[in-house]
């Protein structure tokens, strides 16, 4: 299901829009048949991102949990950095086994030296220096963190002139602002966030538990209510 903004417009065009099966190397003009996705439960996912920027005209991105993604990734950017010119893709951990894990996968040549894995402090400004990052992938981050955090990284992606965030949400939860409490779901429509409606909305994402509804909301950080946060 999909609701709110133009979501209902993308859900249909997201489920209708055919994968690309042949691409063009945008160096040597090669003609690469591959399906851009594979098939299996990171297919939605996948799909999000490359949809987005093309939709959107989005090259340069941030995935803030890149080594629970990479089941994807390590497919996907191949394909990607070949059909799409100027991909900069911004592959965030802080574990540092992760890290080597992240390095050796992206040091292939298939990826073109454009992933770059970096151990930072997300939620920072100093994250999104020099970079000019468009997109910001932060789904399976969000929820595990302090809300301060959680406000702090909004911030700084909007003072950053980040074009679109993709959160993953659970709409029928209710938030624990208890700092104590170990989160396993974020709802953002709901207090203390009370996001409005997202420009697209991608629903039935939920893999492992069916009994409970998660999906991926995209905004523009400029519609977010993020006033009392900045001062802060």
């Amino acid at each position: 299901n999909s609701t709110g903004g133009n979501s209902t417009s993308f859900w249909s065009w997201f489920n209708t829009e055919g994968e690309a099966n042949e691409v063009t190397n945008a160096t040597t003009g090669e003609k690469v048949k591959v399906p851009l996705c594979p098939s299996g439960p990171d297919q939605k996912m996948c799909r999000l991102v490359e949809k987005v920027m093309r939709k959107k005209d989005i090259r340069i991105i941030m995935d803030l949990n890149c080594h629970a993604h990479v089941r994807w990734l390590e497919h996907s950017l191949a394909v990607m950095v070949k059909e799409y010119w100027g991909v900069e893709y911004y592959c965030m951990h802080d574990e540092p086994s992760k890290l080597e894990d992240l390095n050796t996968t992206f040091a292939d040549s298939k990826f073109e030296n454009k992933v770059h894995v970096e151990k930072t402090e997300w939620w920072k400004k100093a994250a999104f220096e020099n970079k000019k990052i468009q997109f910001v992938l932060a789904v399976d981050t969000l929820h595990a963190v302090p809300y301060g955090r959680v406000w702090s990284f909004l911030v700084a992606a909007r003072k950053a002139g980040v074009r679109y965030v993709a959160l993953d949400t659970f709409p029928e939860s209710v938030n624990d602002i208890s700092i104590s409490t170990l989160r396993k779901r974020i709802n953002f429509r709901r207090h203390p966030f009370k996001f409005p409606q997202a420009e697209f909305v991608v629903g039935n994402m939920t893999v492992e538990d069916a009994d409970v509804k998660r999906q991926i909301l995209v905004y523009d950080p400029k519609e977010l209510p993020l006033k009392r946060s900045e001062k802060g």
